[in-house]
C-alpha cells in the first residue's frame, strides 16, 4: 500500500464569464515587458487584452478561445500568455497539452471471478481482479509520468471503494471454491478517485522547497 496519503479534493474550476467567439487566427504578437503601468496586447483582429500590474487581466472587444477548463492561451514570439479563468495571468514557455479528462465521469463496472481450492484465496483473487480492472479503466486519466502513478491510483481506488462495498458471492464446485466479486462505481465517486490521485502525485511542500533551493544554488554557481 502506498504510504503517501493526503486524500483531499484538489483543483477548482472557475467559470469564465466573458467567453465570446473563437479566435479566427493565431495572433502574431511581440512580447511586452510588464511594468508598473497597464500593458495592452492587441490581437490581429484589433481586439485588446489588458494586463494590469497586479497580475490580473481584462479585455476590450476581445474574442477569446478558452479551453475545456476555461483557460486562454495566446502564443507570443518567445512564450505564451496564459490568461487564467480566475482573471489572473502569467507567461509560460508553451501551452500545456489538452487534458484527456471529461467534465463528468461515467459509471465504471467491474467483475472478478476466481476458482481456487481455498475460499479465502478465491475471494481475495476475485476482489483484486475487480480493483485491477477499475485501475485499468481509469489509467487513461493519469496525467503524470511518476513511475508509481498506477500504484497510487490503485491505492486511491481501494481507499474510496472498500472491499466490503463489493458485491461478493461464492459456491463450492468440484474444482474447488468459485468466488465472484463485482462493483459499480458512480461518476461522482470516480471524480473523488481522480482527485485523490492528483493529490498523491502533487509534490509536497518540502519537495517543492527543496527543488527551488537546488535551482537557487545552481544559479549562484554560475
Amino acid at each position: 500500500m502506498i504510504s503517501k496519503r493526503k486524500f483531499a479534493a484538489v483543483g477548482t474550476m472557475f467559470a469564465v464569464v466573458a467567453v465570446l467567439t473563437a479566435l479566427t487566427a493565431v495572433p502574431a504578437l511581440a512580447d511586452k515587458q510588464i511594468s508598473s503601468a497597464v500593458t495592452t496586447i492587441t490581437l490581429e483582429d484589433g481586439s485588446e487584452v489588458i494586463l494590469h500590474p497586479d497580475s490580473t487581466w481584462s479585455y476590450k472587444n476581445a474574442t477569446l478561445a478558452p479551453d475545456d477548463d476555461g483557460e486562454v492561451y495566446i502564443p507570443l514570439k518567445t512564450n505564451v500568455l496564459w490568461l487564467r479563468s480566475d482573471y489572473t495571468y502569467t507567461f509560460v514557455k508553451s501551452q500545456p497539452p489538452k487534458s484527456n479528462r471529461p467534465k463528468s465521469y461515467a459509471q465504471v463496472d467491474a467483475v472478478g471471478t476466481s476458482t481456487m481450492p481455498s475460499l479465502d484465496v478465491a475471494t481475495k483473487t476475485a476482489v483484486n481482479q475487480v480493483y485491477d480492472k477499475v485501475a485499468t479503466n481509469l489509467g487513461k486519466y493519469i496525467m503524470s509520468k511518476e513511475k508509481n502513478a498506477k500504484a497510487y491510483l490503485l491505492a486511491c481506488i481501494k481507499d474510496e471503494i472498500k472491499e466490503n462495498e463489493l458485491e461478493q458471492a461464492y459456491v463450492q464446485t468440484k474444482a474447488g471454491w468459485k468466488a465472484d466479486a463485482k462493483v459499480s462505481i458512480p461518476g461522482y465517486r470516480i471524480l473523488r478517485i481522480i482527485e485523490c490521485l492528483d493529490t498523491q502525485l502533487a509534490p509536497s511542500e518540502e519537495a517543492a522547497a527543496a527543488k527551488e533551493a537546488e535551482k537557487e544554488a545552481a544559479k549562484k554557481k554560475k
